[in-house]
């Protein structure tokens, strides 16, 4: 309740509003990755993901296309991850690894 007015929020998170946290999750230790391995904005990677999950790995490969313009991706792969430079995230219980290296 605030001044105005109440405001209701429903806490439960449906199966895609899952997916999308562990999407944003995912961009962020990309970006950070690229950050502390010293890549600039312009510098382009090939990604590969691995993911234990196969319901938000299928939700990244419909997605890849966004996963690319947010980390600056020219080309991902699905499957294993293999690349130069490592970034991990975990969500709830998952581990999703994504390797990559400068295009």
């Amino acid at each position: 309740e605030f001044d105005g007015g109440k405001l209701y929020l429903n806490p439960a998170r449906d199966e895609e509003l899952a997916h999308l946290s562990a999407f944003r999750e995912l961009c962020r230790a990309i970006q950070q990755s690229r950050k502390d391995n010293g890549f600039i904005v312009s510098q382009g990677i090939r990604l590969s993901i691995e993911c234990t999950d196969a319901k938000l790995l299928d939700y990244f490969k419909t997605h890849s296309k966004e996963l690319q313009a947010e980390v600056g991706a020219i080309a991902c792969t699905f499957g294993k991850a293999e690349g130069q430079f490592p970034a991990t995230a975990e969500f709830e219980e998952t581990k999703i690894n994504a390797k990559y290296d400068k295009a």
